[in-house]
């Protein structure tokens, strides 16, 4: 087995970083991403092929082994669903999910991909690009500490990450779209402003990268979305900045940054109009203690 950065390893109590071998640590959930190269894997009892670049996500009760002449590049990371809300203990996420609490709800959605595995996803190479720099800025977190925020730097690039990978999950049946051309274009859409909300984004940008004018692009996403282009952008920043503000103590200008909001004004605008109360308010209220 060939690995990018061998040997690397980083530990914390509620995260593992490792490019260096799978299956070493049975009792958290497991993220693969394969970098590149092809091979196969056992789970459990079965034998697959793998095409690079996966997602790969496991239970804590699954088991995976790399077939031996596999040549592929991966990260892992294995965590404990604890890191997202101290009441997830496996016992609970083996029950009925539709009897938790409603910030439990919130939280369960993230864990979808490894309570529902899917096998392999596929990601495009704008998906991947973005995952991968995702897993840099974990690795540089974990590894340098540098900073009082280091661990609150590092828990919000790993929520993106479950962000990414929760996107890829649920993505072929999210819009409820009927199979043509058509709705495969609008899903490109989707799937940009997914990966690059973090990034300032416009639609003069979007409507030349993905060639069609200004009024075909928002009657095709309004048909299969039900939301303007702007709207659902929006959403998304806002979704990532509740999370950030309910499981980090970031400042709220730096979340502000992270979600892809230049102007503290029209953020906290926005915010109030999605949520009816401030990104401070909100925290106060739902921050975990």
């Amino acid at each position: 087995m060939h690995t990018q950065n061998s040997g690397k390893t980083i530990y914390e109590d509620w995260l593992i970083y490792t490019t260096q071998n799978v299956a070493a640590h049975k009792k958290y959930y497991q993220l693969y991403y394969f970098e590149s190269g092809a091979g196969r894997v056992q789970i459990d009892e079965e034998f697959y092929s793998l095409v690079s670049p996966c997602l790969l996500c496991l239970s804590e009760q699954q088991k995976i082994t790399l077939v031996e002449n596999s040549d592929v590049v991966f990260h892992a990371i294995y965590f404990h669903p604890r890191i997202l809300n101290t009441a997830f203990h496996y016992e609970v996420l083996r029950q009925d999910l539709s009897q938790l609490r409603e910030t439990q709800q919130l939280d369960i959605y993230w864990l979808l991909p490894f309570i529902q595995s899917k096998g392999f996803l596929m990601v495009g190479p704008s998906t991947s690009m973005r995952i991968l720099e995702v897993l840099v800025a974990i690795q540089k977190e974990l590894s340098e500490k540098q900073g009082q925020f280091w661990i609150c730097r590092s828990r919000s690039y790993f929520y993106e990450l479950l962000n990414l990978v929760t996107h890829v999950h649920t993505s072929p049946h999210k819009l409820e779209l009927q199979k043509s051309s058509e709705d495969d274009e609008v899903q490109q859409i989707v799937d940009y402003l997914n990966e690059n909300y973090h990034q300032k984004v416009t639609i003069t940008q979007l409507t030349e990268m993905f060639a069609m004018n200004r009024t075909t692009m928002a009657e095709k996403f309004h048909k299969a979305t039900g939301m303007s282009v702007i709207s659902y952008l929006s959403k998304i920043r806002i979704q990532m900045a509740c999370i950030l503000l309910r499981d980090t103590t970031l400042r709220v200008y730096e979340i502000m940054q992270r979600v892809g909001h230049e102007d503290a004004t029209h953020f906290g605008r926005t915010f109030r109009k999605q949520m009816g109360k401030s990104p401070s308010k909100y925290r106060a209220e739902h921050q975990k203690k």
